[in-house]
């Protein structure tokens, strides 16, 4: 039987469905009000599930919990406070910053917009899996996507955007690294500068334009992962990662094969409405870049899915490639039907995710 707080957190989705026609101001602040009030009971009164309940065990003895620096120092910050529910304020702090990273990510200029950037990351998978379980990988992800954002612009804040998030979980290390790489291999491919103003794999050559179509870039892509991720997988042998080769899934978890099917779903769908879309309208820039970087996760969930080994490996993956949905839908401009069928199809389908309604209906 579903629980109250999956009940709610379906509702709370499907009036996102209106998106589809062209709103006023008013309906829109309206829909996104409801939203953010139905999701905040969720968080305000849901009880704690899954490792929450561990951290706050440990908190409550007077403890401190594993042993990334960043994390270690705020749960030594947190105990001084004189408030109870310590696991609460950590996971409170968390959702703040990720609210705030999520406004000034998306520069809405007026209440409204900036209704809808809180309503939508409060229902994003990435939010509730953030605050609500993996704490320390939620923390580290915010940093994580805006160094990768800053990459481009600012390389020294950026690396000081990684060194923060890598003091929170150390996998961080292993996403900037792969980054970095793959970023390098496609501007050997294709103008990655250009893309993210026109948002179209071109390169020049010999002062003549060679324009390379979608699937050609992500065939190529996906063979050039299948061959790293054969040698990575190797590597990583003899690196202190080499529990997770030998990760076994706890009974009643999905397995990646089953969890890629609605991904697989949900990509290829939204996918097809961008493309539609950039005949009519234009992105920002840091739009373009999060939709080539869920693409680039995307590929390797894919390339990833023989290796039976890697299945938490291949979780923290999906998480991260939630934490780049969720600002992709906030960077998103409503311009055309497209647009809206993207952001109403991809939000509307996160109130059906198993991982959450688990969460939400755990006793």
């Amino acid at each position: 039987m579903i629980s109250e707080y999956a009940f709610i957190w379906i509702l709370s989705h499907l009036i996102f469905v209106i998106y589809i026609l062209k709103l006023g101001p008013y309906i829109r602040l309206l829909i996104n009000s409801i939203a953010i009030v139905l999701l905040l009971y969720i968080y305000f009164t849901k009880p704690l599930t899954y490792d929450l309940i561990v951290y706050n065990e440990t908190l409550e003895s007077g403890a401190i919990y594993g042993q990334d620096v960043g994390f270690i120092l705020l749960q030594y910050i947190v105990l001084h406070i004189p408030l109870e529910n310590k696991v609460n304020i950590i996971s409170g702090i968390l959702g703040i910053l990720i609210i705030f990273a999520a406004i000034l990510m998306s520069k809405q200029r007026n209440i409204v917009g900036n209704l809808q950037v809180i309503a939508v990351i409060l229902g994003s998978i990435y939010f509730l899996l953030s605050t609500q379980n993996v704490l320390r990988q939620g923390y580290s992800s915010l940093f994580l996507i805006i160094s990768i954002i800053l990459l481009f612009k600012n390389k020294l804040a950026s690396l000081l955007f990684f060194l923060i998030s890598y003091s929170f979980h150390a996998s961080a290390s292993i996403f900037y690294i792969s980054t970095i790489f793959t970023y390098f291999v496609e501007s050997r491919i294709f103008n990655l500068k250009l893309y993210f103003m026109t948002m179209k794999f071109t390169k020049y050559f010999r002062n003549k334009e060679l324009r390379f179509s979608y699937g050609l870039m992500f065939t190529i892509l996906l063979l050039i992962l299948v061959v790293v991720s054969f040698f990575g997988y190797h590597f990583i042998k003899y690196t202190k990662y080499s529990h997770y080769l030998d990760f076994t899934l706890i009974e009643g978890r999905l397995l990646p094969a089953q969890k890629i099917i609605f991904i697989a779903i949900s990509f290829i769908f939204t996918e097809i409405l961008l493309r539609k879309s950039s005949k009519y309208s234009k992105q920002s820039e840091v739009f373009a870049q999060l939709r080539l970087l869920r693409l680039n996760l995307f590929v390797l969930l894919l390339v990833l899915l023989p290796y039976s080994g890697l299945a938490e490996a291949w979780s923290r993956i999906l998480f991260f490639y939630f934490c780049v949905e969720a600002f992709l839908l906030i960077t998103l401009k409503l311009q055309n039907i497209y647009d809206r069928l993207f952001f109403t199809f991809t939000i509307t389908s996160y109130s059906v995710y198993l991982n959450a309604l688990s969460i939400l209906s755990y006793h």
